[in-house]
């Protein structure tokens, strides 16, 4: 529980937005939104005008941003859009039918964290970092035995480089989640 300095209710971790430095705001996700809010409608013919201020004077970074962007999509997309569009309903379809048992775990999982069942930490459990983290599945047979991982160390360990770390988060998993 952390204690917001705007509204001063105590309110769960998860209701505060979290850095680029790992650590988490001082006031809550309710509170930052109103915040915002306020400030645009205080200050709205300032932050237009800066805004165009920007885009004028940054038009050729602008440009070739925009041009990295939208090549990369090109390239995926191709010509046709709606080919693209098809071709990811294909491949999902295909991944769903091939992967049954793995599609199950992960609405298990979502479906336990939505009603309480199972809790998300707040740090990966390998690197110990603050991050947005996601459930990785030893057995896909046991759906709600997961580890708790970030991107990072969820991309090492699928490549096999964390194995010597995966040891003791093994043991804590099978202590804190349990058969339910």
């Amino acid at each position: 529980m952390k204690l917001c300095r705007k509204c001063e209710t105590e309110k769960e971790i998860k209701d505060f937005r979290i850095l680029k430095n790992g650590k988490n705001r001082t006031i809550c996700i309710n509170c930052d939104r109103e915040y915002a809010r306020e400030r645009y409608r205080k200050n709205r013919k300032s932050e237009l005008k800066k805004n165009k201020d920007y885009r004028e004077s940054n038009k050729e970074t602008l440009k070739l941003k925009r041009r990295k962007r939208t090549g990369s999509i090109e390239r995926r997309i191709g010509r046709d859009p709606l080919k693209y569009k098809e071709t990811v309903r294909r491949r999902t379809k295909n991944y769903r039918e091939k992967h049954p048992e793995k599609i199950k775990a992960h609405g298990k999982v979502r479906a336990a964290l939505k009603i309480n069942e199972l809790s998300k930490p707040v740090e990966c459990e390998i690197c110990k970092k603050k991050k947005i983290l996601e459930a990785h599945h030893e057995d896909y047979s046991r759906p709600l035995e997961v580890i708790w991982i970030c991107r990072q160390c969820h991309i090492k360990l699928h490549r096999k480089k964390l194995d010597e770390y995966l040891d003791p988060c093994r043991n804590s998993a099978k202590s804190t989640s349990g058969d339910r």
